[in-house]
């Protein structure tokens, strides 16, 4: 046996973390599927909110609440975005 270990288990180990880096493009794609789909989601929750044609100060803060929920929505999207970049920045560096 080596120093640093058994070499088939070190080869199995290491087939093993090229198999899941090969996934990550993958799953980074769905992963900022899934944003696109919650910014579009937002956008048209938003938009029913906006054609709504109440006049009171509940409406109104309903409205301002809406663009709160907007902007705190493409935040975490973009989040997420970032996320699945880094998952492919570390693929890279695991090949």
């Amino acid at each position: 046996m080596a120093f640093y270990g058994d070499p088939a288990e070190l080869d199995r180990l290491a087939a093993g973390l090229r198999d899941k880096a090969a996934r990550i493009p993958d799953k980074a794609a769905r992963i900022r599927d899934d944003a696109a789909r919650i910014r579009d989601d937002a956008a048209a929750y938003e938009a029913r909110g906006r054609t709504a044609r109440w006049v009171s100060g509940a409406a109104t803060a309903y409205q301002r609440q809406l663009s709160r929920d907007r902007v705190d929505t493409d935040r975490q999207a973009a989040e997420i975005e970032h996320a699945a970049a880094a998952r492919c920045v570390s693929r890279e560096r695991v090949l």
